[in-house]
């Protein structure tokens, strides 16, 4: 998992920062925790990047200009790796607050107690409503195969999400269509014109109403249209917060986009509270903002119990 090492390893030395997430936010927050001179763990059950290696071309961050959501990933995982930074692979299965720690408790049940909190989860797929007979389907351009040569490739959505996954699909030789149920695209100019001219054909006001088949022949029946038969299908019609770890840690309960009243110690980066604002720069901004924030944290209960 690249490069990762397993949870199970954690030293059993005490933790002033664990950073649960190895996307751009939390990596943002882990490089300036260790900068601060915490001793801070970072967590991820996905490799470093996170989502962010699903992105073919990220042209919005300052200095690396059209950087592949791969490339910008490796860079992440090499400077954590450059200033000694371990990060561990596992899922956290829930968080609680108990005196002055928190208490993470990891899948393999191992409990790991940390004096401050950062939660930079991400996102997960939206559900999707159409049944697919338990069949998995691609949600982004991660899973697909690096070759798709003579591959027909199906995607569902009418985002800058669908579009980037659609060029990257076309990028490894498949022909690709996109299902949009809108009446136009939601994504800026300069994707839907580089889709045109890359030859990705677009259905809007297309609504899918039956999915059959499986991986190498779906078939999907669509208003306005015969069948679609398609080797690889791609459903990208939104993502939400995964916030399944914040149950009992705010105050009033958990509400995306919202300012979070959160217990003392615990703090929130990236898409848990970006709303619809999802961006790489932002989410390591608001990474940096929880590092700091766990710094003078940790100075005032020092300062307090002196």
């Amino acid at each position: 998992m690249y490069g990762l090492t397993p949870a199970s390893e954690i030293s059993d030395q005490t933790i002033d920062l664990l950073v649960v997430g190895l996307g751009p936010a939390g990596v943002a927050c882990t490089l300036q925790a260790f900068r601060d001179g915490l001793n801070v763990v970072a967590v991820g059950d996905e490799p470093v990047g996170g989502l962010v290696r699903a992105g073919r071309k990220l042209c919005n961050l300052p200095g690396l200009p059209s950087i592949s959501g791969e490339d910008l990933a490796g860079k992440l995982e090499g400077q954590l790796k450059e200033v000694g930074i371990v990060t561990y692979h596992g899922h956290v299965s829930s968080i609680e607050r108990r005196d002055r720690f928190f208490s993470v408790t990891l899948a393999v049940g191992r409990e790991l107690p940390a004096r401050t909190v950062c939660l930079a989860t991400g996102t997960r797929p939206r559900d999707w409503a159409i049944s697919v007979g338990g069949q998995q389907v691609h949600r982004d351009a991660r899973s697909l195969p690096e070759s798709l040569r003579d591959s027909r490739v199906v995607v569902v959505g009418g985002g800058e999400a669908a579009l980037d996954t659609a060029l990257s699909a076309r990028d490894r030789g498949a022909d690709v269509l996109v299902l949009a149920r809108g009446e136009r695209l939601r994504a800026v100019a300069g994707l839907i014109g580089e889709a045109g001219r890359r030859g990705v054909e677009v259905r809007l006001e297309t609504r899918v109403a039956r999915v059959t088949g499986g991986p190498g022949m779906w078939v999907l029946t669509c208003s306005g249209l015969e069948p679609v038969k398609a080797q690889h299908l791609i459903v990208c019609i939104g993502r939400v917060a995964r916030d399944e770890l914040l149950g009992g840690l705010i105050v009033g309960g958990f509400e995306p986009g919202v300012e979070q009243k959160s217990l003392p110690g615990l703090f929130l980066a990236g898409d848990l509270i970006r709303g619809r604002d999802r961006y790489v720069a932002t989410a390591m901004g608001d990474g940096q903002r929880a590092a700091i924030s766990a710094v003078t944290c940790l100075q005032e209960v020092k300062h307090g119990s002196s």
